[in-house]
């Protein structure tokens, strides 16, 4: 059983954010997909590397902020969602590489 269940889910968010950042990197870079954030797209067009620190940055305060938060129900309901709704979305990213990948490898 999982001890320190919110601590768990904050480290898969973070996790997970890196993994869109990467994912949604090389679909740029290959002409796949475009980001839909359009924060996210302004940040990436500006520099790559504040696009990674933007993807890392919001998920570590969450960890940093963590010791010092009251955790109520609520709280790790929103961060056990969080996590479930980031793996849907990095499962969706495995999805459309695997799929770019099959279609252009046959052209």
């Amino acid at each position: 059983m999982i001890k320190d269940r919110p601590l768990f889910f904050i480290k898969a968010i973070i996790l997970f954010s890196l993994f869109d950042a990467l994912c949604t990197d090389i679909g740029i870079k290959l002409g796949w997909v475009t980001e839909a954030n359009p924060i996210a797209g302004a940040v990436y067009e500006w520099s790559i590397l504040a696009f990674y620190g933007l993807k890392a940055l919001l998920p570590l305060t969450l960890l940093l902020l963590y010791p010092v938060i009251t955790m109520r129900r609520f709280h790790q309901w929103l961060i056990t969602m969080t996590a479930f709704i980031y793996l849907a979305v990095s499962l969706y990213h495995c999805v459309w590489m695997v799929y770019g990948w099959y279609v252009h490898r046959l052209i």
